[in-house]
């Protein structure tokens, strides 16, 4: 696989970027970008998003719809299997929604690559990281 095109980097040229393991998803859901000069960050695709509602709206159509019709029909056996496939489906939705929209961060002044919430430079420098158990790795310089 090639690197992705608009990466001048030299870095990039060094860097592998087939995957190092099969599996996870047969399509793309992140795109990655340039935020600013010096970080790289990925976003969502608008099959990531799709993938996400599959789950999300039916989970909630039969919240809303099915499980009040089969309580009102007195069925409540069948509603309570209801309400458990409809919660399931809703929160493993918005499971893969929350972890596809978490960005990926390639911080090269502060040499760290991170997930989801932005690390400090401060707190890097300060050892508050290492107080809160959180290690971080400076990129390899070569």
């Amino acid at each position: 696989m090639q690197k992705p095109a608009g990466i001048a980097d030299p870095l990039a040229d060094k860097v592998e970027w087939s995957p190092a393991a099969g599996g996870g998803a047969n399509f793309k859901t992140q795109t990655l970008y340039s935020a600013s000069k010096t970080q790289l960050r990925t976003k969502k695709t608008m099959g990531a998003t799709l993938f996400s509602l599959v789950f999300i709206l039916p989970g909630l159509g039969v919240f809303l719809f099915a499980v009040p019709f089969s309580l009102l029909d007195g069925q409540i056996l069948t509603s309570f299997f209801l309400l458990l496939w409809s919660v399931g489906f809703t929160a493993g939705g918005s499971f893969l929604w929350y972890r596809f929209s978490t960005p990926f961060v390639f911080d090269k002044t502060t040499g760290l690559y991170y997930k989801g919430k932005p690390v400090q430079p401060d707190a890097v420098k300060s050892g508050r990281l290492a107080a809160e158990g959180v290690q971080p790795r400076p990129a390899r310089r070569s």
